[in-house]
């Protein structure tokens, strides 16, 4: 298996802004003084006022980034992506969709790559899984896992009926077939 950097980007405001967004000066001169400010004071203003009731999806997100950076990213892509307005999905569905995921956890992750309080190696169990920097892949590519499982598989012996449209695998030295 090789370590590789993770590299996702989003295109935005006919820029490429690196995914997970980091606070970074790339990303702070991309977005602009005026929209960065706009920005903050959004996600301060939803973090002392906050939304007492999160019945929907629109209300756990402007809770969690500011009704601003809901507005220009979250809003549009899910609604493209899942094809239903964010204020008809509940709440719940944010949670249990988007865990971990905050401002706030963005600018500690921020600080602590700034310092260089980077985790070592490739666990990474004290980050979040959305902002993960380094994974494995395999050396000859995604059909190298494949032809393992197919070799585990040979090396247990398994057969199958094929005859049939779903099968259970027995192994061989069970005399039975189903």
């Amino acid at each position: 298996m090789l370590i590789r950097k993770r590299l996702s980007r989003i295109y935005f405001l006919r820029k490429f802004f690196s995914y997970p967004i980091r606070l970074s000066v790339d990303t702070l001169s991309k977005l602009g003084l005026p929209r960065t400010l706009g920005i903050l004071f959004s996600y301060l203003r939803a973090r002392i006022f906050p939304r007492r009731n999160e019945r929907s999806l629109e209300d756990f997100l402007i809770n969690r980034f500011g009704s601003r950076l809901y507005r220009i990213f979250f809003k549009d892509y899910t609604e493209k992506v899942w094809g239903v307005a964010c204020e008809d999905i509940p709440a719940e569905w944010g949670a249990q969709r988007i865990k971990g995921v905050s401002v706030s956890k963005a600018i500690a992750h921020a600080f602590r790559s700034a310092l260089g309080k980077k985790e070592k190696g490739i666990a990474q169990k004290h980050t979040e899984t959305s902002q993960i920097e380094r994974f494995m892949y395999p050396k000859f590519g995604p059909g190298q896992l494949w032809e393992e499982v197919a070799r585990q598989v040979r090396a247990m012996e398994v057969r199958s009926a094929s005859t049939r449209t779903s099968a259970r695998f027995i192994p061989k030295r069970t005399a039975c077939w189903l």
